[in-house]
Formats: C-alpha cells, structure tokens, sequence
C-alpha cells in the first residue's frame, strides 16, 4: 500500500471516530490548503493616486482592541476620508486605522456593498418566530444608507428560507445589476449555498430564486470515501465576502486549516483563503463553484497566537496608495465560549501573496 492509501486510509478511520489524526497530515496538508498559483494571480500592480495616507511606519497591531466587546466579522470601508468597522462587536470609526471611536451597537456577520447610489448591508438576526430547538436559527436581513450612518430599516433579503441557522450573507452585484447572495446554512453539516435576483426596482426588495448548494474549494481524496468530511472539514467555509480584482470575481473566506486537527476548536482552525470561480463548465460566471483555493499566509504575532485570522475582510485601496489591505481577527485571550477575546489586525500586501505588518517597510 502506497503512503497515499496508507493517509487516506488513516484518514477515513479518524473521520469515522470524529478526529483527525496526525497520519492524516500528508493527505490534508497536500491537497486540502489550495492548489491556487500565486503566480497566476496577475494582479495589476498600481502606484495609486496618494489620496490615502497611513503611517504605516508606526501602526501596530491590534489596530482596534475593546476591553468591553470582543470583536470579529468585520466588514471596513473607506469613504470621505472616513474608515468604517462594521462588527459583531459594534460600529467604529477612525480617521487613520490608529484611533477608533464605537459609533454603533453589535451587528452579526456584516457585509457591505455598494448598488449605485447607495450602501448595501447584509447581516443575520436571531429568528425570534422560529429559534429552533437550540436557539440558535438565524435569518438574513439587509438594510440601505448613503452615508454609513444612518441606516433604513432591516428587510429580509430572502423570505422564503426555510427556518434554519442562515448565517454570514455576502452580496456582489455584477455588471448586469444582478444581485448574488451567498451564506451558509445548517448547525452539525455546514453548507454554503448561493442565489441570484435581477436587480431590483427602487424601493423594491431583490426577488432571489431559490438557493443552491454551492462548493468552496476542491476538497480532498478522503471527500470520495465519506462526503460529509468534504462539508465539515475540506469544503467547509464561512465569512463570505465577494470582492472583483482586475475584472475577476473573487471570494474571500474563512476555512479551516487541514493540517489543523478538528478537535482544536474554533481558535486554532479558522483561516483566509482566496478563491476563483471555476469557469470550467457551460458558465464561465458561475457562482455556485469556486476553485483556485489558496490560504493567504498572515504571519502570527504575539496578540493572535490563539485566534490567529479569522472572518478576514479584504480591502482593494489600489487606486489610492498602490496596496491591498487584509483585516482580520485575532486573540491570545481565551473565554468560556472558546472563541476569545477578539481583535482586529491587518496586513497589506501588492500581490496577494506577500503580505507585511504594520511597521514593515518593503
């Protein structure tokens, strides 16, 4: 039996026990942290016009700690000279990423795009009409501001969803006005589902039909064997962001790392990676598939060597100072519920693949 077998065969017992064991590494780590080319990134590389200005020399990470909220799911948006951190922990503002102040209460998995005129948030609430056994059903719901201020009123973006635990929506609107909406369902097998509404009519809400499951990645040789690891482990996703690069759609999102043993929990196993729609079917824009998967390589630091870079936010300031911009959330302090005491980092990088700290200077 070759070492291939041997790993898969190790690796299909493990996941019938419910553990991943060390034998499994060769076939995790191989297959499963993405086969994306960083050299096939060609990301354009921009001078930018010096309209942003960050003392990147002296900004230090964590650029935003708050003693009284833990803070992760952040969505970061540059507008007039403003940045805007959206949070399950609250809403901060900050004329340089050095110095915030909290605007706004908790919001669950924010994500915020721009529809013309206007801003789109789409976020989760608890599902008071249906909370389910545990408590735990959430639905989405989208609200509409021209200024990141103020806010309309929450509307659900999709009302025909059947009552379940629907969480982390990511909106993209294409150059047809359509409006994709991705998120993730379920408790125990997570799934990542998308759909598609024509773009809605003003003061209309999108009319999406209804969601598919979709596939986050290539998966691994133990996905053949027991499908269900494919959803918990290799496929498995959340934190969705879509994000169009140099005329290509993008996904961000969060995945465990395989070579990370499941039982860890939930610090130690929640990483960014970058995905590409598929392209290899009948169409070539096909939201429901995304391949090319690739962990973006954040270096550890003394503040997030439990949570390391979690629900990371991509920010594309190209055309204003020349860089990407990666946030993310991180801890070295535990809490009951496992997930820490959350803070919020970045990096930088010009290409995707190398990224440097708040005081590096390449």
């Amino acid at each position: 039996m070759n070492s291939r077998r041997k790993a898969l065969g190790a690796c299909v017992l493990a996941a019938g026990a419910a553990l991943v064991l060390p034998a499994c590494a060769w076939d995790f780590t191989a297959e499963c942290m993405g086969t994306g080319d960083p050299s096939a990134e060609h990301v354009e590389q921009i001078t930018g016009d010096g309209s942003l200005e960050i003392d990147w020399e002296n900004l230090r990470n964590p650029i935003l700690f708050d003693t009284a909220h833990p803070i992760k799911d952040q969505a970061v948006v540059l507008a007039d000279g403003t940045f805007f951190l959206f949070s399950s922990g609250g809403v901060y503002e900050s004329s340089d990423l050095a110095t915030w102040v909290r605007t706004g209460d908790s919001i669950g998995s924010p994500d915020v795009t721009r529809a013309g005129d206007e801003w789109v948030m789409t976020h989760q609430v608890k599902d008071e009409r249906n909370p389910g056994l545990d408590g735990r059903n959430t639905r989405l719901v989208y609200r509409t501001s021209r200024d990141l201020r103020t806010w309309s009123e929450d509307r659900e973006i999709m009302p025909v969803l059947p009552p379940d635990r629907h969480i982390d929506g990511a909106l993209a609107i294409d150059d047809a006005g359509s409006w994709h909406l991705g998120f993730k369902s379920g408790s125990l097998v997570q799934q990542f589902r998308t759909t598609v509404s024509e773009a809605p009519a003003a003061d209309e809400s999108p009319s999406f039909s209804w969601p598919v499951r979709a596939e986050a990645g290539e998966g691994c040789a133990v996905d053949a064997a027991i499908p269900i690891v494919g959803d918990t482990i290799t496929q498995w996703a959340e934190n969705y962001q879509f994000i169009r690069i140099d005329g290509r759609w993008r996904m961000i999102a969060t995945a465990r790392r395989p070579d990370r043993p499941v039982d860890f929990g939930y610090v130690r196993s929640h990483e960014p990676f970058v995905y590409e729609m598929d392209g290899s079917g009948d169409d070539p824009a096909d939201w429901r598939r995304w391949a090319g998967k690739r962990l973006l390589d954040v270096p550890t630091e003394s503040w997030n060597t439990l949570m390391h870079a979690n629900s990371a936010y991509l920010a594309d300031w190209r055309e204003r100072d020349g860089w990407f911009y990666l946030f993310y959330a991180g801890t070295d302090t535990p809490t009951v519920d496992g997930r820490g005491h959350g803070m919020v980092g970045v990096v930088r990088s010009k290409d995707l693949v190398k990224w440097y700290l708040p005081g590096e200077m390449p």
